[in-house]
């Protein structure tokens, strides 16, 4: 292999790893970056929804609970 064709794989390596200068292109380290604060922002707004869930869940848990104790005495006082 010659000395150019090696120094030609080298940069056409290293511009598919870290892009190209002056270009919207990053490279395969950019586009890791970019899939990392995508799944970063993914997560929060998981974490956010589970969150809301599991309050929603207790609230309809409550209620319920409520509802069948008021239902039993409704039933307690209706036998009197």
């Amino acid at each position: 292999m010659s000395e150019k064709t090696q120094k030609r794989l080298i940069q056409e390596t290293h511009q598919g790893m870290f892009g190209v200068p002056g270009t919207d292109d990053k490279g395969l380290v950019g586009d890791v970056k970019g899939i990392k604060m995508d799944i970063r922002e993914q997560n929060g707004r998981v974490r956010k929804n589970s969150k809301l869930i599991y309050i929603i869940m207790g609230v309809l848990i409550t209620a319920g609970a409520l509802g069948g104790l008021e239902i039993g005495d409704i039933l307690h006082l209706l036998g009197e």
